[in-house]
């Protein structure tokens, strides 16, 4: 046997160890819920199955578009195709860490793309910081829509939350533009690693700040720029926002109890509790609130229903997809020879 069968063959087994992985995982991560998604999809509308995973791709490339748009003043070569894979690579790694590892997995990709980490982890904060900024102005304009339908015993998570997500805006703001909140961040951050004699990562923050405040200054003075990011975050964050309404629909073949703008306003007061109310063991944060808000509305049955066609929509199928782009990746790395981390 020459070494070049040798190499095939060494090529063949990792191909399936990697794809006996992924399998692996896959059942492990959908062990516990794939009957009940099966059940749900073999008694909703077809029509609105479509739509609603439609919609959670669109959401997506919706965000790859914006990754694109920043990667894009840094090297001007850079495609949104590069962005939107970008995007999906690292949605694999935001379902296996429950979201702590999104953004180290995108900066991961941007830097094999030939984006620096610095200058990916700046603007990817600011990108983050204008989100934060979108759900609030989302929840903010559509307030008057959903106030009738909430108990009174939740408006005071409501406003907890809206002060909250003020609060994290203004620190991302702030850390983006004033020059005198680093040197605070700088000074408590000093201070901190030399009592867990930790001082070398002092220079790391240090210059991740002057990156992200280079990129904040030259981000807010293009308007334009400015105006098409505000624009897509607000189509981005529609799609989820749809989902609840189509999919009771989808479940019960009739028209919701409210109409489609109150069905999005609820959804936006949703997606601002995530994270704010506390939720019980064995349920995830967004599930609890979805149910608070929805179930009085579409009555308990149906909101679990739909509650998991918007979970296959907002996180499983973004999943699977991302898992397909993860052994894309890998099989042309190991076709090409080259070492491959992911």
């Amino acid at each position: 046997m020459d070494s070049k069968e040798v190499r095939t063959g060494y090529k063949g087994i990792r191909i399936i160890g990697f794809t006996s992985l992924m399998l692996l995982l896959i059942y492990l991560f959908f062990k516990d819920t794939y009957v009940e998604i099966g059940l749900q999809l073999k008694t909703a509308a077809l029509g609105g199955i479509l739509l609603i995973a439609l919609l959670g791709i669109a959401y997506v490339i919706c965000d790859g578009i914006l990754v694109a748009i920043f990667a894009k003043k840094h090297r001007s070569t850079y495609t949104y195709k590069e962005g939107i894979l970008t995007v999906w690579y690292a949605t694999f790694y935001k379902g296996i860490t429950f979201g702590s590892g999104t953004k180290v997995a995108q900066m991961y990709m941007l830097n094999e793309q030939g984006i620096p980490l610095g200058i990916s982890g700046s603007f990817l904060t600011l990108n983050y910081a204008l989100h934060k900024l979108c759900v609030l102005l989302y929840m903010s304009l559509t307030i008057s829509g959903w106030q009738q339908h909430l108990a009174h015993s939740y408006t005071g998570y409501i406003y907890f939350g809206y002060g909250l997500n003020l609060v994290i805006i203004g620190c991302l703001v702030l850390a983006c533009t004033w020059k005198r909140f680093h040197e605070l961040i700088l000074w408590l951050l000093r201070k901190g690693l030399e009592a867990i004699n930790k001082i070398e990562l002092y220079e790391v923050v240090e210059a991740f700040l002057v990156d992200l405040e280079k990129e904040s200054r030259t981000f807010f003075k293009a308007k334009g720029r400015l105006i098409i990011c505000t624009l897509l975050n607000l189509i981005k964050l529609s799609c989820w926002y749809m989902i609840p309404y189509i999919a009771y629909w989808s479940m019960t073949r009739e028209m919701p109890p409210i109409d489609f703008w109150e069905g999005m306003a609820l959804a936006s007061v949703m997606n601002l509790l995530v994270g704010v109310i506390p939720a019980p063991v064995g349920m995830g944060s967004s599930e609890l609130v979805y149910l608070m808000l929805f179930s009085s509305l579409f009555g308990k049955l149906t909101t679990d229903s739909t509650m998991l066609l918007y979970r296959m929509a907002s996180y499983y199928l973004p999943f699977l997809i991302g898992i397909g782009v993860v052994m894309m990746r890998r099989f042309n790395k190991i076709k090409e020879g080259e070492p491959c981390e992911t």
